[in-house]
């Protein structure tokens, strides 16, 4: 698919190993080393991050992939399950017979991680935000390299991994998890993407205890993903510098509701709430048959455009009239068939039946490059809040 490999084609850095690809372990970037997490993409729905370890056997859909088979490979090509091997029979140059071995099961291409990627193939362990919240929450935020960003509600990491890529290298991004499971889940994710250095995972609950008084006066942004986050605004109050940034997400409106009446008790202001719709559209290549005439009128007559098509119709119509003469017997010769088909009210040509087969062999096959949106989209119902925090000494 166009989007994901355009996607992450040109990744930008999300820790301080590495200033390109915080995933490669080695100076080669297009090759996939030993333990390298990358993404296995086999179609728009079936998107997969897997470890690339000798040994290592992954389970897909299509079949059972092995790391060793991922060692060595550059990103952007391929690779197929090993599955049992089937044979065909053909004729070589020779002209006898021989068999050909050939390989089952689906090919996957090899891409490396990126975080649009990664919120596409991550687990759910909870609700996620996708690629398109979270292109929205860092730019309102106003987030740049050198950040702190604080966290509340890791989940599955898909927001963490788009913080960590806008702060780093010297940024910071302090996210807590109140769930001991998803917490240690998270902590792996992140360490498997290379983001540990930039990424601090916390288990504590934040509605209870707040952020720490370390962190207090420190942050830049705040980015709540809580079933209360009323809550925890107080606590985020003092953990943002002057005039920063806060960002709730919530899924009900009453939420929102809650949330910004505590906003405005409190001094935050300019509060706006904004909810998006992901539309994404494939792209693909249609063919269809111009009529010559419609190509012989734009070559020769650029200025019909401005005319409208009832006029032309009827300025024609007396001219197809006297071009047109039946034969003895009933048929219409060649030489009399017009240059000119006669257009409707809406502008498509009228082909006079007994011409239809003829002028058809004239067409000129045509194609054009058109899109139409996806039958299923990753998405949710949701509700972002921003506003800034009081401006005090």
């Amino acid at each position: 698919e166009r989007r994901v490999v355009a996607a992450a084609g040109n990744p930008r850095a999300m820790g301080s190993d590495s200033r390109k690809r915080p995933l490669m372990g080695s100076e080669d970037d297009n090759v996939v080393r030993e333990g390298t997490t990358v993404v296995l993409y086999a179609g728009h729905t079936n998107i997969k991050t897997v470890w690339a370890r000798s040994g290592e056997i992954i389970g897909h859909r299509h079949g059972a992939y092995h790391g060793e088979d991922l060692v060595g490979k550059q990103f952007g090509g391929y690779v197929r399950p090993r599955a049992p091997h089937a044979t065909k029979r053909k004729r070589n140059a020779r002209g006898r017979r021989e068999q050909e071995t050939m390989q089952l099961g689906g090919a996957a291409a090899i891409l490396p991680v990126t975080p649009e990627l990664w919120a596409e193939a991550v687990d759910h362990r909870t609700q996620i935000t996708f690629a398109l919240d979270n292109n929205l929450v860092v730019s309102h935020l106003h987030l740049k390299p050198g950040s702190v960003v604080l966290e509340s509600g890791t989940g599955s990491g898909s927001l963490t991994m788009f913080l960590a890529r806008t702060v780093a290298p010297h940024g910071q991004v302090h996210t807590f998890e109140f769930n001991q499971a998803r917490h240690a889940a998270a902590v792996e994710d992140f360490k498997r993407a290379g983001v540990s250095a930039v990424v601090s995972a916390n288990h504590g609950d934040v509605c209870k205890n707040g952020f720490g008084d370390e962190l207090n006066g420190k942050a830049d942004a705040v980015f709540l993903d809580l079933p209360c986050p009323w809550l925890a605004i107080p606590h985020a109050l003092k953990a943002l510098k002057p005039f920063a940034r806060i960002c709730t997400f919530s899924p009900c409106i009453e939420q929102v509701q809650r949330s910004c009446e505590l906003m405005a008790q409190l001094g935050f202001t300019m509060i706006r709430t904004i909810t998006v719709t992901l539309r994404e559209q494939r792209v693909f290549r249609v063919a269809g048959l111009l009529p010559p005439c419609v190509k012989r009128a734009a070559e020769a007559f650029p200025e019909a455009t401005t005319t409208s098509a009832p006029e032309a119709a009827s300025a024609e119509a007396p001219q197809q009239a006297e071009s047109i003469s039946a034969e003895p017997n009933g048929a219409t010769s060649s030489e009399t068939q017009p240059d000119v088909v006669p257009l409707d009210d809406s502008g498509n040509p009228v082909f006079p039946p007994e011409f239809s087969f003829r002028l058809q062999d004239k067409f000129e096959q045509v194609s054009a490059l058109t899109s139409a949106p996806f039958d299923r989209h990753s998405g949710h119902t949701g509700y972002l809040t921003f506003a800034y925090a009081p401006f005090s000494a």
